[in-house]
């Protein structure tokens, strides 16, 4: 009897490690309770994030050992319509994420930069979130304005600033200089799916003024104010 309960535990607990390596990703945010978008597929240990939008599909995979030491929980990864992302992430935070992508990732997102030139890349590390940002740190940059003279007849500078987390919204201020312009933006990305830019620039160069109100700049003679807000994902 004793023989045949052995047997019975171990299919017992076969059974049970079988149904947690296929344990539905969907159903874990389900009882998770965790609010998505979107419909997780795959399995908790290997699963993916559909396509939102302009945003590529991420594959994730779940580490055990992430349950027991310092290594990372998940790691995820996913690349396409320009642009690829990859990245860490523990319990109650995004370690590391990593976004690089061009100029035809943004058109997809905004029309109006479809046939520009240019690269943009975000890092970000100890992203925190708890409905909402709670704590961030990294660098974005880009040199689209640099990169598109042929088209504009006008060049503005490479931009570059910090990531920070202000009232619960990712924020970052880039800016950069040239001779005779300079430029500041504070673009913020909210939990919600969308963003809001707001950007200033100071060019003593004439073509400017034929360029930028192409991109919702306003003209107030050597200074251009943009105020924009959209939807990302």
């Amino acid at each position: 009897m004793a023989f045949k309960k052995r047997y019975i535990g171990l299919a017992l607990a076969i059974f049970a490690a079988v149904g947690l390596t296929q344990f539905p990703a969907k159903w874990a945010a389900t009882l998770a309770g965790v609010d998505l978008p979107v419909t997780l597929g795959g399995t908790v240990w290997n699963g993916y994030a559909p396509s939102i939008n302009a945003v590529p599909p991420i594959q994730f995979k779940t580490s055990p050992r992430g349950f027991f030491n310092k290594s990372s929980l998940l790691t995820f990864t996913g690349a396409g319509n320009g642009v690829s992302i990859n990245g860490r992430a523990d319990y109650n935070k995004i370690e590391e994420i990593n976004v690089t992508g061009d100029a035809s990732f943004l058109g997809q997102i905004d029309g109006r930069l479809s046939n520009l030139s240019g690269r943009f890349d975000m890092k970000a590390r100890e992203l925190k979130i708890d409905g909402g940002c709670d704590g961030a740190s990294g660098v974005i940059s880009t040199d689209i304005l640099a990169r598109n003279t042929r088209l504009w007849q006008w060049t503005g500078p490479p931009l570059s600033g910090p990531i920070t987390c202000e009232q619960g919204v990712l924020t970052s201020i880039l800016s950069g200089q040239i001779p005779g312009q300079s430029v500041e933006a504070v673009l913020k990305i909210l939990p919600d799916g969308t963003y809001q830019i707001r950007a200033v620039i100071n060019t003593n160069t004439p073509q400017a003024g034929v360029v930028l109100p192409l991109y919702g700049f306003e003209a107030q003679g050597e200074r251009f104010t943009m105020n924009e807000a959209g939807r990302w994902m």
